[in-house]
């Protein structure tokens, strides 16, 4: 039977698939074909209907009949790519570079697989080496934002968004990425110039406007966060997650519209077949029913959003947490920190605890004094320690923190202090992170003389609010389920006692409460601790202008008060033995 390559490419690129496999289906095993480019199209054939293990023998052939066709290199691998098999798509992408080096999609799939085998490094010099020596193109510096940004290397993600913006003005989401990179760089006028600049070419966004909403209610300004949010759900009302934003910071009263409009989406049969997507929806109904003080309403929503929430994250388990938190206080156990000052001008002040334990109020303290710059939930301490000991291995992580940390402690903290340097320029910075409660061993090493202030609250507040609460980060994976979070809780508190043992005296033990009944004289005291002078202006937190990108963005806008006191009593009856093994 004949063939014709010319029809057979037509089909292809036509999309009309089911014709070309008819005209071909005769001569697949046909062994007596000797024709590399047939056996390459049958290869693109499967590729096309997502069957790549078929693609795969049919590429074979091709270069078993001519093994240095770049083109059918390059068809493999990102067959390859796609199977995961990531080292023979390196390979076939490498040989098709040395055969015709100019070809970008190759660039493009090499970087992508060095990206995808966790060596971003090589991805980048693929990528720089293609943007430095061959005409601009779109994909490579999209590809090159992508992986700056997914490293936090936010400076570098600008310029090159910057560049892509320059040859090509008018793509809405470019200037969405550009606007994160300068929030994450502090440069919060640029960030909203960037977002208005994305929102002037497409004006119903979604990412846009929800991202502009979130920076504009971070400054407390509320009423223009609602109206962005409100845009969002103009465009798609099942945007649960821009509900969930309004629910944050919106006070609900009886017969809310709002509310009302959330009611009226739940009872909708698209809603309902797609209830696991849109559970976020529950955590805003159950916000807006605590607000009007019944209970069990907000509770029986809470309940279903936790549900569904749970099954959404990536699978973690408590064994896996007190496996990791034995390792950390294996290693402290075996180490000694050694009291050097390493800058002497140079004052972090770590604020941690679970979440939901006054973190961010205790922030907002500290950083109304004149001399204290807020950081906020700074996740530098964490990326440092992940570079400096990549090993998942928990074993091998042991072995290399404990032969190396001492060595390396010096340009670990150096790291940290360029990163905070970009915040501001004064001697006391704020990092508050709760979940640095882990790595206060490697933090005193870094920095032993630092200050950390250890926030605590009443252990049923504190995980009664975790429960009620929506967090975006997968990180905080236990607190869905009571189980885990009473059991995760457990684990932090045996960590905070022995970090209370290893360095007796030098952490600071903050009660929430205290703070609440005695603001004045606690404030005085966490001044004194951080080797402050007394500032009024730590009374008045609430007016800081500081931004607040945390849960608590809405309360800390407010003087203290005591309603957050005992809360969980509230819920008691509502859920039998909630939290019961919890003291």
């Amino acid at each position: 039977m004949k063939y014709d390559l010319k029809i057979l490419v037509k089909l292809l690129t036509g999309g009309s698939y089911n014709q070309f496999f008819y005209l071909v289906e005769d001569l697949l095993d046909d062994k007596t074909i000797k024709d590399a480019a047939f056996f390459n199209l049958i290869g693109i054939y499967f590729q096309k209907i997502k069957k790549e293990k078929k693609a795969l023998i049919y590429f074979n052939r091709s270069l078993d009949i001519s093994p240095n066709t770049f083109q059918v290199l390059n068809n493999r691998g990102v067959v390859y790519f796609f199977l995961k098999k990531l080292d023979l798509a390196i390979e076939d992408f490498k040989k098709s570079m040395q055969l015709n080096p100019k070809n970008i999609e190759t660039h493009i799939f090499l970087a992508k697989c060095y990206h995808e085998s966790e060596n971003s490094k090589k991805a980048i010099k693929v990528l720089e080496n293609c943007k430095n020596n061959f005409q601009p193109n779109l994909s490579v510096l999209d590809l090159l934002g992508k992986i700056y940004y997914s490293l936090k290397i936010y400076d570098k993600a600008k310029d090159v968004y910057l560049l892509y913006i320059k040859y090509n003005p008018n793509n809405s989401q470019i200037f969405n990425i550009l606007g994160l990179c300068y929030e994450n760089l502090f440069s919060y006028d640029l960030a909203i110039d960037a977002f208005n600049q994305g929102l002037r070419l497409d004006e119903k966004n979604i990412d846009l406007l929800c991202n502009l909403g979130n920076l504009k209610r971070s400054f407390a300004k509320f009423s223009e966060a609602r109206d962005l949010y409100n845009k969002v759900i103009e465009v798609d009302m099942y945007q649960t997650t821009a509900h969930r934003y309004i629910s944050v910071i919106n006070k609900y009263e009886k017969n809310d519209l709002h509310l009302l409009k959330m009611l009226e989406i739940i009872k909708n049969k698209f809603f309902k077949k797609n209830e696991l997507k849109f559970h976020e929806i529950y955590f805003a109904l159950s916000k807006a029913f605590e607000d009007l003080k019944d209970y069990e309403k907000s509770v029986y929503y809470l309940l279903k959003g936790n549900k569904l929430r749970r099954e959404t994250v990536n699978y973690n388990s408590i064994e896996i947490a007190q496996e990791h938190f034995e390792c950390i206080k294996k290693i402290f156990s075996t180490i000694n920190v050694k009291k050097t000052e390493k800058f002497s001008k140079f004052h972090p002040i770590f604020i941690v605890g679970m979440p939901r334990s006054g973190t961010t109020l205790t922030e907002q303290i500290i950083a109304s004094h004149a001399d204290v710059s807020s950081g906020g939930e700074l996740t530098y301490i964490g990326d440092i320690i992940k570079n400096a000991f990549p090993y998942k291995d928990l074993n091998i992580f042991f072995d290399r923190v404990c032969s190396q940390l001492d060595k390396l402690s010096l340009e670990m903290s150096l790291e940290y202090f360029k990163l905070t340097e970009k915040i501001s320029k004064n001697n006391f910075v704020t990092d508050k992170l709760p979940q640095n409660f882990m790595f206060i061993g490697f933090i005193k090493f870094m920095f032993p003389n630092c200050k950390i202030i250890h926030c605590q609250r009443n252990a049923k507040d504190t995980c009664m609010s975790i429960f009620k609460n929506y967090f975006p980060d997968n990180g905080i994976w236990y607190a869905y389920d009571e189980k885990e979070l009473v059991a995760f809780y457990k684990l932090y508190e045996d960590l905070m006692l022995f970090w209370d043992k290893i360095f007796p005296k030098q952490i600071y033990n903050l009660r929430y409460e205290d703070m609440i009944s005695n603001q004045k004289q606690t404030t005085e005291n966490l001044l004194k601790y951080c080797e402050l002078t007394w500032d009024e202006n730590c009374l008045n937190f609430y007016k800081n202008s500081a931004p607040v990108k945390t849960l608590s963005t809405a309360q800390v806008r407010t003087s203290i008060y005591k309603s957050s006191v005992n809360k969980f009593e509230l819920y008691q009856s509502l859920i039998p033995n909630f939290l019961n093994n919890l003291n």
